[in-house]
């Protein structure tokens, strides 16, 4: 193994905390309160999936819709300053893959301000080491064949000789597979047969140094 592909949201942090800092942040602009929109984190995995609209869903929900409030909210998702900090044993990965002299990936998908953004506020040792890179910028959101190929091009290795990691199996990891590379579920949201499902990273980063 010479690499590690990463996806970012749900894989090395909870993507719910950068929602929490947008809506907390929000509610203080607005002068209202934040519990108005603790219904969202209630189950937020679920509603991040379903809702195409996710700040329009949470302002009808909760009776506060205006488009100068939705636009609002998109600003903060694209731009807000805070610190995300990693689910417990990322760091500890991060920190024996560069000492193995591994490269280490992370491709993602979504808005790509929205997602450097939350790149940037990831509170993680070691990231000028990493390349980071939406999948959008790269040619088409996961699983397209066409962010992975130029991903592989960009961090100089072939997928065969990568392990690649997430928390969705079609998005994150079926691709790899198909071309021969191994493939590790973390905080799973959508399991594939056959592949080793991690509820921690901690478990992860012992059956990778094996």
């Amino acid at each position: 193994m010479r690499a590690l592909l990463f996806d970012l949201d749900n894989t090395l942090y909870p993507e719910a905390n950068y929602f929490r800092a947008i809506f907390s942040q929000f509610s203080q602009n607005e002068g209202l309160d934040f519990e108005r929109f603790a219904f969202l984190f209630n189950d937020f995995d679920h509603i991040r999936f379903t809702q195409r609209d996710i700040f329009r869903y949470a302002l009808n929900q909760a009776g506060e819709f205006s488009e100068t409030r939705h636009q609002a909210l998109f600003e903060l998702f694209v731009g807000i300053k805070c610190e995300l900090k990693s689910y417990d044993g990322v760091q500890e990965l991060i920190d024996w893959a560069l000492a193995e002299n591994v490269r280490i990936g992370v491709l993602t998908n979504g808005h790509i301000e929205a997602q450097s953004n939350k790149w940037n506020g990831l509170a993680l040792s070691g990231k000028e080491h990493i390349h980071f890179a939406p999948a959008r910028l790269l040619g088409a959101d996961k699983p397209s064949s066409l962010s992975f190929e130029e991903m592989m091009i960009q961090m100089g290795c072939r997928a065969e000789e990568t392990l690649f990691i997430g928390d969705r199996f079609t998005n994150d990891i079926e691709w790899g597979l198909n071309q021969g590379g191994k493939g590790a579920l973390v905080n799973a949201h959508e399991k594939g047969e056959g592949v080793p499902s991690f509820e921690s990273f901690e478990p992860l980063l012992d059956w990778v140094k094996r």
